[in-house]
Order: C-alpha cells, then structure tokens, then sequence
C-alpha cells in the first residue's frame, strides 16, 4: 500500500513541478498592449472630421494673384478618414480631405447673361461697394440646375474657371437679377491645399510602414495614432510630420481632466530648410524654408489623437540679396472644429479593462503557484515519512 502511496506522491511532484514550469512561462509572456477591441476599430474606421482654420495671410499660393498676394480668408477643412484594407498587422487607411472656403464671393457679370443658360458667362469679384478685387476673372465652365427650376438660382452649382487656376465647384447663395447681375457663391474649392493620402501603419504598435506599396508616399513613426500607454510627463519621439516629410519630437505640456477623461496636451515646433522646385515659381532650385507647429490633446492608455488645438503650416522662400525679408509662399492654420470625448472615452475603457486583465492574471497566477508550492510542500513531506517506514534490509 505504501509503495503505491509513494509512487502516486512521485507523480504528483513531478506534476507540480511542470505546472509551475508552464505558470513561469505563462508570466513572462508579454500581456497584449492594445485592447482587441480598439484594434477591431481601427480595422472598421470610418469616420468624418471636420476643421476650421485661416489661409493667405499674403501668402502666394495662388500663382495668378502672385502680384498682389492672398488676403486672409476662412476655410473649412472635412476630412474623411476610413480604413481601405487590413493585411497582417498593417491597416491601410486613407484620408480623403476636402477644403472649401467658408467665406462667400460676390460675383458681377461682365458679359450679357441668361439665366437659363448662364454656361460660357464671365464675371469679376467685387466687393462692397462694388470694388473689383484683384482682377479676379470668373468664368461658369459648367453648371448643376439642383432645384430644377430652369434657371441659375440659389442652391444650384456651378463649375468654374477663377483666372488661370485649375476649375473648381462653387455654390450658388444668391441671384441678383437686374441691369447689373450679382451672384453670390459660397463653399469655393481649394483644390491646390486638398488631397488625399493613404497610410499604412501597425494596428499594436500605431507606428507607421515605412516604404510600404500602398502608402501614398514613405512615411515613419507615428502618425495619425500614437504609441499607447504614456506616461506622465513622458514625450513622443519619432512623432511623422506629413508636411515636412520628417519626423520630430511632441514635448508634453501638462495633463488636463474634460469630464471623465484624461487627456496629455503635447506641442511640436519644427522648422527645416530644403531646395525645392515649385511649379509656377521657380525655374531652378530655391531654398525654402519649411515650419510645422502642433498642440494636440491626447488619450494617453490609447494613443488615440483626441483634439488638435492648433496646427499651422508655413513656407517661405527665400530671397537671393534678401535673406531678411522671404516671400511667404503658404500660410495655413487650423484647429478641430468641436471636442468629441465620446471616441477617446471608450477607448480608455477598453485599455482600462486590459489593464485589469493584466493585473487579475497576476493575482490568479499568484494564487495558483502558491496552491502548488504547498502541494508540493505536503506532498514532499507525504514521500519523506513513507520512506521512513520502509522496512531495513537485514544483513
């Protein structure tokens, strides 16, 4: 009976002793970084931002109106932001950005006109009272009869020539017909700042591929997300800088609490010079002098970008002789346009609840390995008294 005792004793150490091997393995096996949930969300992303902000500022963007430069003038910024494809651990996301001024045109005809078809019409800006501004020649390319009335009216659309620029669709606010006709238009394109861009970074680490195919062009480091679980005071190296093509450092501001939700301010100021060709302007190389601000609210646990308070882009060209006085070339600033914590409070949520995760597989591992060590405590006493009893051999 006893031999049996002491074999199932043997067996049941050697048991303890894999199980507590495997508990060891268990625990030094790196917990998940990023909740699954918030991963699931980035693989669904689809979603709208919108932003407002100010251009011009006598920047010269606008290659006909270079003899005059640009006026500050409103813009409205919606960017459509959704994921394209998921290979891997890389999730493809494009941003499709759309800016329109926010402002609205008073248009005067130059040539006779018919309402009915007004395709082919010049017109000039003016201003109050009737100033020509800037010699700026419009021209209706083609045109969207919205309400179907028959005739150019207010919400119709229209497609037109501005000077020499690229054309642009516009909205028509108002008609003004009489010996002299006004039209009003509203929701102007600004094609030469809109775009589209195509990232692809990874889902657990938010860093971006650097040289993947299907980005849009190389991108490093983080951009649009960041890295999770950040510290308090910490700053974010390595932070992408689509504007300037390279990457610099966010420096932590301080930590504010809106409502529930804790949130990192952090702010990025970088300026670089390069040689650059732009077309319309140069017909060999120039040094331009490129500078990139940001201050952004960010959920710390997620990484997720939460609010930008402030982003402005600048280029300048420099002179030759005239190194003292550059010509502002673009001049562009924009913030969001509202704080939405509905976004960044989930995902707290579910980085919240990894953590306990973590911390509650500690304590049951814990617990399990001292069930053990007492198991195999008893158990080795239980083997040792058998022994014991163990009849001695006789000479």
């Amino acid at each position: 009976m006893w031999v049996l005792k002491s074999k199932f004793n043997m067996a049941l150490i050697i048991a303890i002793i894999l199980m507590l091997s495997l508990i060891a393995v268990w625990y030094v096996i790196p917990a998940r970084k990023v909740s699954p949930l918030i991963v699931s969300d980035l693989e669904k992303l689809d979603t709208i931002s919108t932003m407002e902000g100010t251009t011009g500022m006598g920047g010269y963007f606008f290659p006909d109106w270079a003899g005059y430069g640009v006026p500050s003038f409103p813009i409205l910024i919606i960017a459509h932001v959704y994921t394209t494809n998921v290979t891997g651990d890389n999730i493809i996301l494009r941003i499709d950005a759309n800016i329109v001024r926010a402002d609205t045109t008073r248009l005067r005809n130059e040539t006779a006109i018919d309402l009915t078809n007004p395709v082919c019409t010049k017109w000039n800006a003016t201003s109050e009272p009737d100033v020509q501004v800037f010699d700026k020649k419009y021209r209706i390319q083609s045109w969207e009869d919205i309400d179907e009335d028959g005739k150019l009216s207010s919400s119709d659309r229209v497609y037109m020539n501005i000077s020499r620029l690229d054309p642009r669709w516009c909205d028509v606010q108002e008609v003004e017909y009489g010996a002299i006709c006004y039209v009003t238009i509203a929701n102007e394109s600004i094609i030469e700042l809109s775009g589209n861009s195509t990232y692809v970074f990874n889902k657990l680490t938010h860093e971006n591929v650097e040289d993947a195919p299907e980005a849009n062009k190389p991108r490093r480091g983080y951009d649009p997300f960041y890295p999770s679980h950040i510290k308090l005071g910490e700053d974010i190296p390595n932070a992408w800088l689509d504007n300037l093509n390279e990457t610099g450092t966010f420096e932590f501001v301080n930590a504010t609490k809106i409502e529930d939700v804790e949130l990192y301010e952090y702010f990025l100021n970088k300026t670089i010079t390069k040689e650059l060709v732009i077309p319309d302007f140069d017909k060999r190389p120039a040094n331009y002098t490129l500078t990139s601000t940001k201050r952004v609210l960010i959920e710390p646990l997620s990484g997720l970008p939460v609010y930008t308070k402030n982003e402005t882009f600048i280029m300048l060209k420099q002179r030759r002789g005239m190194p003292e006085n550059p010509l502002k070339l673009v001049y562009l600033t924009y913030k969001d346009k509202e704080l939405d914590l509905v976004t960044p409070r989930l995902a707290h949520g579910a980085m919240q609840l990894l953590e306990f995760d973590k911390e509650a597989r500690g304590w049951i591992l814990g617990a399990i390995a001292v069930i053990l060590i007492v198991a195999f405590i008893f158990n080795t006493r239980s083997l040792y008294r058998a022994r014991k009893m163990l009849p001695k051999a006789k000479a």
